[in-house]
C-alpha cells in the first residue's frame, strides 16, 4: 500500500482541526441560548398604574357631539338635544357603533339620539372594527330636565296698584330672580319698552323716565329651558301733587292786611293726576310737626294766624308747602256816647 507524502499529510491535520474548533464555536452558542417554553404564555401589558394597557387595535368613538366623554361628568339637557356618536380605526375600519341607555339593550347607532324621559340617564356607547375588536366602553351621565325656570321681579318700593295699574315713583328699582330646582339658572334676560334686550347682572334696575313702561324678562335654565316671557307694566310717576287753602268767607282787608270774618273756617284740598293723593297735612300757626288733616279749620282765637299745607301722593311725591296769614278780630266794638250841647 502507499502511504500518503509528507505534505499531504500535514495538510489533512490543518483541516481536521479547523472543523474540530467549528464545531465547538456552534456548541458555545446553542448554551447561551435562552430556551423557549412551548407552553409559556406571552406577558400582559400594563400601563405605569398596573392597569390593563389600552388595546391599540381597538377603534376609538368620539364623544357625542358637544358632550364630554369623560365617565364621571355630569350634563344638564332637554329633550331637544340630541346626541351624535362619531368613531375611527387606523386599520381595518369601524364596522358599527353600539349604545344603551340606562340599563336597556345595545343597538346600533345609524341617526343621532335624544333622551324624553326626564331625570338621571346614561348612555353607554362603544365602536366594533370589522376586525371584531371593541372598543372598552364608555358612559355619558346626563340629567334631563324639561321643566322652565320661574322668574319673577319684585320692586323697592311697593308699588301702589289702582284699576290694575301700577304705579310708582322714579326712586324706585326692580330686582330680578329665577328659580329652577333641577338644573339651576343659566341667565336671565331683560327688556325696557323697545330697548335691547340685556341680561341681568344682578344690579338694581331703574326706570326713571316718567309715564308708561313695559320690562319684559325671562330665565333661561341649565338645561336650556327657557321661562315663559313675563311683563310687568309700570306708570312711573314723578309730578308732585298740587295743594290749596280756602277760606269759607273771603278776607277782609284793611291797612293792607287781611282779616277773616267771625264764622270763617279753612279747607284744605289736594290734587294729583297720577297715583292720586295719599294724605294731607296741615300746620297751625307756630306749631312743631304737620299734622294728617282730617276736617274744616277754624281759628277763632284773637291775633295773627298761620296755615301750612302739603299733600303727599301714592308713590311718595310731596308737594311745595302752602301758607297763608291772616288776622282774626273776635273784639267787638266799642261805642261811647256824649252830649253834645245844642246850638245857641
Amino acid at each position: 500500500m502507499k502511504l500518503f507524502s509528507p505534505m499531504k499529510l500535514l495538510a489533512l491535520s490543518i483541516l481536521i482541526c479547523a472543523i474540530g474548533l467549528l464545531a465547538q464555536d456552534n456548541s458555545s452558542e446553542n448554551k447561551d441560548a435562552p430556551k423557549s417554553d412551548p407552553a409559556a404564555k406571552p406577558e400582559a401589558t400594563t400601563d405605569p398604574a398596573g392597569q390593563p394597557a389600552e388595546n391599540k387595535d381597538a377603534p376609538k368613538t368620539e364623544p357625542a357631539k358637544e358632550q364630554s366623554s369623560n365617565p364621571s361628568s355630569t350634563m344638564f339637557v332637554n329633550s331637544r338635544a340630541t346626541f351624535e356618536l362619531k368613531s375611527s380605526d387606523d386599520m381595518t375600519m369601524v364596522d358599527y357603533i353600539e349604545f344603551k341607555v340606562n340599563n336597556g339593550e345595545f343597538q346600533k347607532y345609524s341617526t343621532p339620539l335624544s333622551i324624553s324621559e326626564e331625570g338621571q340617564a346614561t348612555i353607554s356607547y362603544r365602536a366594533v372594527d370589522k376586525a371584531g375588536n371593541k372598543e372598552p366602553l364608555k358612559a355619558l351621565v346626563v340629567i334631563v330636565d324639561n321643566t322652565p325656570a320661574i322668574a319673577s321681579i319684585s320692586s323697592s318700593e311697593p308699588p301702589y296698584t289702582v284699576d290694575g295699574k301700577n304705579f310708582a315713583s322714579n326712586k324706585a328699582t326692580y330686582t330680578l330672580k329665577a328659580e329652577d330646582k333641577v338644573s339651576g339658572i343659566r341667565k336671565i334676560e331683560y327688556q325696557i319698552d323697545n330697548e335691547p334686550k340685556q341680561e341681568y347682572t344682578g344690579q338694581p334696575i331703574k326706570v326713571e323716565k316718567p309715564g308708561v313702561h313695559i320690562v319684559k324678562y325671562s330665565a333661561i335654565d341649565g338645561a336650556g329651558n327657557p321661562s315663559p316671557e313675563t311683563s310687568y307694566l309700570v306708570h312711573i310717576d314723578d309730578v308732585k301733587p298740587t295743594v290749596e287753602i280756602r277760606e269759607s268767607i273771603s278776607f277782609m282787608a284793611v291797612d293792607g292786611k287781611n282779616y277773616s270774618k267771625k264764622g270763617t273756617t279753612f279747607t284744605v284740598r289736594a290734587t294729583d293726576a297720577d297715583s292720586g293723593v295719599a294724605k294731607i297735612l296741615v300746620k297751625l300757626d307756630t306749631a312743631a310737626d304737620f299734622v294728617p288733616y282730617t276736617e274744616a279749620l277754624a281759628l277763632p282765637t284773637q291775633g295773627e294766624h298761620s296755615i301750612e299745607a302739603k299733600a303727599i301722593d301714592n308713590v311718595g311725591n310731596e308737594s311745595e308747602v302752602k301758607k297763608i296769614s291772616f288776622f282774626t278780630d273776635v273784639t267787638p266794638p266799642s261805642t261811647t256816647i256824649t252830649t253834645v250841647p245844642a246850638a245857641q
